[in-house]
């Protein structure tokens, strides 16, 4: 495969995650501020629909990562070890704590009458709304890190500030007033 092939596929995938990721928070805003198990069950059924999303994106970022980095770099290149941590960090995090927290939120919901509190503590349960963050502006410091193609020191601490400022903000939205 020709790199320019390859750097179009990843390019692809980093859309795709955006685009999922900017869906799944937008819905998240829908989802921590409404007030009746129907609307829940809507935005909780589009966000099912796109999460298959954040695994393709990733897995397409991955492999043609993986493959540019072996036929163009090396993968002591300070920026795509950091770059390639990170994306798998970010799919086990989404993949485990991220998809429990939704299926709570439907578990939940599906078998509410009405709004519960037993829904309410679901929807204000910080895990999922931090780890959304977390990878919403880890992958802001990556795109950063892959423009910018920084040493050691700037790979992790754009990475890591950035990944806490997303689990802040995300953890903050939980205790946001409804």
């Amino acid at each position: 495969m020709e790199r320019s092939v390859a750097l179009f596929i990843h390019l692809l995938g980093v859309v795709s995650l955006f685009i999922a990721i900017g869906m799944v928070q937008r819905l998240g805003t829908k989802i921590r501020s409404t007030s009746s198990v129907e609307e829940l069950r809507l935005w909780l059924g589009l966000v099912r629909t796109t999460a298959p999303m954040f695994p393709a994106a990733g897995l397409v970022i991955l492999a043609s990562g993986l493959y540019m980095a072996a036929r163009s770099f090396s993968f002591e290149t300070p920026w795509i070890a950091v770059a390639i941590g990170a994306v798998v960090l970010m799919m086990i995090l989404g993949g485990t704590l991220l998809r429990r927290g939704m299926a709570a939120m439907g578990k939940e919901a599906a078998t509410a009458g009405s709004f519960t509190p037993e829904v309410a503590r679901a929807i204000a349960n910080p895990t999922p709304w931090a780890v959304l963050g977390l990878n919403s502006f880890m992958s802001l410091g990556l795109l950063w890190i892959m423009v910018n193609k920084p040493g050691w020191a700037q790979s992790i601490g754009v990475v890591v500030v950035l990944g806490v400022v997303g689990a802040a903000a995300g953890f903050a939205a939980t205790r946001s007033k409804r």
